[in-house]
This record gives structure tokens, sequence and C-alpha cells, in this order.
């Protein structure tokens, strides 16, 4: 197993839940795996020959065949190709003077104790608040929301807004004077979902909630939030 460079700690109340280790490959990918003592589980990615390559190496698995339920490839220059269309799709125009909704300056500075954050060491932090965290999208109330010209979002944290439309809201994002991305609500993250599929996390998640020693760490986490939510 590879040297545990880093950890990735989910939180709640500032306390940690869960961890998981990173590490560097030597041919430039990484591993990932559950902080669990003698535990040799953990999702390999890399890249190489012009794909995107991850398998799950448990208890010296080797790499599967292709096809398996737990490794896999993807064209790079196919993914990267669908990750152009993405954007390419959500471009839009914007006029001068068109304007958007964005947070108030303290809603803003409440919600960044809550967005993930990285330590000294290198350690990254995701809090569950932030993971379950659901916005009250209601415009109409002024200390939640302001409304601003688009453009000033371009020098404005959090340089990100949201639009009203016939079909729904928008996440915008403005990247000129006059082009933005435009994602309805419900695929705002559908770049960070294909890149998750792409590099297996979603396999591995599912691999690892089916092990005993999943099934056994998944239970500990729900031990700890009830703890942490009853102190």
């Amino acid at each position: 197993m590879n040297t545990q460079n880093s950890q990735l700690h989910l939180t709640l109340n500032g306390k940690v839940v869960v961890s998981f280790w990173i590490s560097s490959t030597k041919d430039g990918g990484f591993c990932f795996g559950p902080s669990i003592e003698d535990s040799d589980l953990h999702l390999t990615v890399w890249q190489g020959q012009g794909k995107f390559r991850y398998h799950v190496r448990h208890k010296g698995i080797k790499e599967p065949v292709d096809g398996s339920p737990i490794g896999g490839q993807k064209s790079t220059k196919m993914v990267l190709e669908k990750i152009q269309n993405m954007l390419m799709k959500r471009l839009r125009r914007y006029h001068g003077n068109k304007t958007c909704w964005t947070f108030t300056s303290s809603r803003w500075k409440k919600i960044q104790f809550v967005l993930p954050s990285v330590d000294m060491k290198g350690d990254l932090y995701v809090p569950l608040e932030f993971v379950f965290a659901e916005l009250d999208m209601d415009f109409s109330k002024r200390r939640l929301w302001r409304k601003i010209k688009i453009r000033s979002l371009l020098a404005t944290e959090p340089y990100f807004g949201f639009s009203e439309t016939k079909r729904g809201l928008r996440l915008i994002k403005p990247i000129s004077k006059n082009d933005l991305l435009a994602w309805p609500l419900s695929k705002a993250d559908e770049i960070r979902e294909c890149f998750f599929r792409v590099l297996g996390f979603d396999d591995f998640v599912e691999y690892f909630g089916q092990t005993d020693e999943g099934k056994e760490f998944w239970s500990r986490a729900e031990d700890r939030i009830k703890q942490l939510m009853g102190s």
C-alpha cells in the first residue's frame, strides 16, 4: 500500500465522524481508502495510454478485467469531450444590465464556516452540514438575498448567483462581461458527478458498502453522528 499523504475527514459540529486516506502513486495517479487499521481496501486511479483507469483493491485482489464491477476505464479524449459538451450546453450570452440573486454578505460569511477546508498539513475537512445543506431560495427575504448585476459577480464573492427563468431556477457563473454558464439547480453537480463515475468513486462506494469492513465502518459513523447530534 502507498504512503498515506493526507486525510479526508467528514465532520459534524466541528468533530470528525469518519476519515479516509489519500496518497499519490508513482505513475501520477492516486489511491483513496477508508482509515481502517490493517485494511488493504482502497481505490486506485491513474491515467495511461489515453485512458482514465481505476480498480478497487481488497486483500490482494489484482486489477480486474474490463467490465468488472470493481474496475474500469474510459477514453480520456471521450471524457474531456463530454465535459466540454456539458459546458458548451450551459453557455449563455447575457446583457450588461441583467440582474441575478446572490447571498447577502452576512449570509455568505455564515455559509463559509461550513464549506470544505484544507489545513496546513493538507488534510481536507468536509462538514456534513455542507453536504446535506438545503438553501432557502425565497428571494423575498432581504436578510438572505441581494439583487445585483450579473457582471458584478466577476469581482464579488461568492462569484456565482441564481436567476429565475420560465423553466425554474438556475445556478449561474459569469465567465466574462458577456458570457455565463447556467445550470438548472437539479443538474448543478453534473460535472462533478461525471468525474466521480469516471474515476470509479461510485463503484468503490458501492463495493465498500457491501463488505463487512464497510458495514462496520458506516455503522460506527451512524453511531458517531447520533452521539454528536445529542451532545
